[in-house]
C-alpha cells in the first residue's frame, strides 16, 4: 500500500497538470485573433487604397468586399471618401440574421484616424421616388394594418 503522502504527492501533479493543460487551450484561442480582429487588420493596412475607392467594381473594393464576407456572409459595406473624414458603413443589407454581425464588427472596431466607422446605413433623408408622375417622399407613405391606416410620421413619433 502506497505511504499516503505519495497519493497526496500524485494528486497534485495530476491537478497542476490538468491546470496546466486548460491554461494552455486558454492561452492557444487567445492568440488567435477573431473574425473582427482579422478585417480591422486588413483594413487598417489597407485604409489609404480604401480611400481611393470611386466604383463598386474596383480590385480594392472587391477585396474589400471579400474580407467583409469572412466575417459573415451576409455582411456589405459602402463608404463615402473624398476630403476629409470618410465613413464605412458596414449593413447587414435588411438581414436580420446578420445584425449581430454587423454591430459586433463595428463594436470591435480600432480608432483609425479620417475614418467613421457605422453601423447600417443611416436613413437619408430628401428621398422621394415617383410611379407613373407620381412623387413619393417618406411622409407620403405608411402602413396598413388591419385596416388602419398609420402614417410614417406616426411611427417616426411626429406625432
Amino acid at each position: 500500500m502506497p505511504a499516503r503522502g505519495t497519493f497526496l504527492s500524485f494528486a497534485g501533479s495530476f491537478v497542476f497538470v490538468v491546470f496546466f493543460l486548460e491554461i494552455g487551450v486558454c492561452l492557444a484561442d487567445a492568440s488567435k485573433p477573431t473574425p473582427e480582429a482579422r478585417f480591422w487588420r486588413w483594413f487598417v493596412a489597407h485604409k489609404q487604397a480604401v480611400a481611393t475607392i470611386q466604383r463598386g467594381d474596383e480590385p480594392i473594393a472587391n477585396e474589400l468586399g471579400r474580407e467583409l464576407k469572412s466575417v459573415d456572409a451576409d455582411l456589405v459595406f459602402e463608404a463615402k471618401v473624398g476630403e476629409g473624414e470618410h465613413e464605412l458603413i458596414i449593413s447587414a443589407d435588411g438581414l436580420t440574421r446578420a445584425f449581430p454581425a454587423a454591430k459586433k464588427l463595428v463594436a470591435a472596431a480600432p480608432a483609425i484616424p479620417d475614418w467613421k466607422v457605422i453601423a447600417f446605413r443611416p436613413r437619408k433623408a430628401g428621398y422621394t421616388i415617383q410611379i407613373q408622375g407620381i412623387k413619393l417622399g417618406p411622409n407620403d407613405v405608411g402602413f396598413r394594418n388591419a385596416g388602419l391606416c398609420v402614417p410614417k410620421s406616426f411611427l417616426d413619433g411626429e406625432t
